[in-house]
């Protein structure tokens, strides 16, 4: 199981201007990951919604942006109540030493959890 870091942060008050900003980075972002990047990160979220219910789950693309940060791909999902436990804890184990994963850690905000794969 992978450890969970709890973030407690506020919803925006323009929650408009958040959707646009998130949409051009990720229109952007995705221009950074190679076809079997991108294959394993919508695996993953595939993979991840038999093992959540959510209101909403996709993937936002990060490059890294300007400074050498790695790249990575943020799995989301809003408002989720786990489903399958057992098999989640078997994709967290399974993640730890996929070797086309750099890492992968996860958080959780009060909007939801969020799953960062490293490339």
């Amino acid at each position: 199981m992978l450890k969970a870091v709890s973030i407690d942060r506020d919803t925006t008050p323009m929650p408009w201007a958040a959707i646009r900003d998130a949409s051009m980075r990720n229109a952007v972002g995705i221009t950074h990951f190679s076809a079997q990047e991108r294959r394993k990160a919508n695996a993953m979220l595939f993979a991840l919604q038999t093992c959540y219910h959510a209101k909403q789950s996709y993937i936002n693309w990060r490059d890294g942006g300007k400074v050498a940060r790695p790249k990575f791909a943020a799995i989301k999902f809003e408002y989720p109540t786990v489903a399958d436990r057992k098999n989640l804890n078997l994709l967290e184990e399974g993640w730890k030493t996929d070797p086309a994963l750099k890492r992968i850690t996860k958080r959780i905000t009060p909007q939801g959890i969020l799953y960062r794969a490293y490339f």
